[in-house]
């Protein structure tokens, strides 16, 4: 029995080291972002990439794509991993990983400090409210849209596009996450914001359930990251 175990295991590692594992981001300053060719850099994409390494997962592929594709892609098994928020669109197409990676902090930013006394979202009624086009905010647009606010829409394509709207008074607020908006204008020349913070979401590994094995894969993933999480903890030896 223990011999049949070892051998199963033996060519789970090996199938699995053989096959190229697909990692879909989207473009998330701080999180995800793209320096150069083949050059993805983040909180979330290092995650994936010491997970992968310590999981045994050595051809590694990195796609950056629209927030729309990516999730398209899961859910057809084209793209194998993400590592965020639980998207709505994705609940019952992925497995779900349990470990904690980075915290995603949702506000509301204005050019004026009284933002932070209001509530969300009934006070932003009859606002306009800059988005970033096929973001979901985990699901906290649903939210916004299916509320009786009267609210304006103003899309835009990223998290700089955005920022430069309301550096140009397109509206009055802006949706987004604050560690992007930090990190972009923390070398700029963009007027200083004020945030009403909204929500702080964990973000998980997700394995697309198209992908065999996706499950045990997902488990490898997690293991690889506490793993290399607890080493830069008690450091070398």
């Amino acid at each position: 029995m223990l011999i049949l175990l070892h051998a199963l295991l033996t060519s789970f590692i090996t199938t699995h080291a053989e096959f190229q594992l697909i990692y879909n981001c989207v473009d998330m300053p701080y999180y995800m972002e793209k320096h150069g060719q083949n050059d993805y850099r983040g909180v979330l994409v290092d995650a994936f990439k010491t997970a992968a390494k310590e999981a045994g997962f050595h051809r590694t592929q990195i796609q950056m794509l629209p927030p729309n594709r990516m999730v398209q892609n899961l859910i057809e098994g084209k793209g194998h991993v993400w590592n965020g928020v639980v998207l709505p669109a994705l609940r019952e197409h992925v497995h779900i990983g349990t470990v904690k990676l980075t915290p995603i902090t949702l506000a509301v930013f204005s050019h004026f400090d009284s933002v932070e006394k209001l509530k969300f979202p009934e006070d932003f009624k009859n606002k306009g409210l800059i988005i970033i086009r096929g973001y979901g905010y985990g699901g906290y647009l649903d939210i916004l849209k299916k509320k009786n606010l009267n609210l304006t829409f103003h899309e835009t394509r990223n998290h700089e596009s955005a920022l430069k709207m309301m550096q140009a008074n397109r509206a009055q607020f802006l949706l987004d996450y604050v560690e992007p908006v930090e990190a972009i204008t923390k070398n700029s020349s963009f007027d200083k914001l004020y945030l009403n913070k909204i929500n702080s979401i964990d973000s998980f590994f997700m394995v697309s359930k198209k992908l065999p094995d996706g499950d045990i894969i997902l488990k490898k993933l997690e293991a690889g990251y506490l793993k290399n999480k607890k080493a830069q903890k008690t450091g070398p030896n």
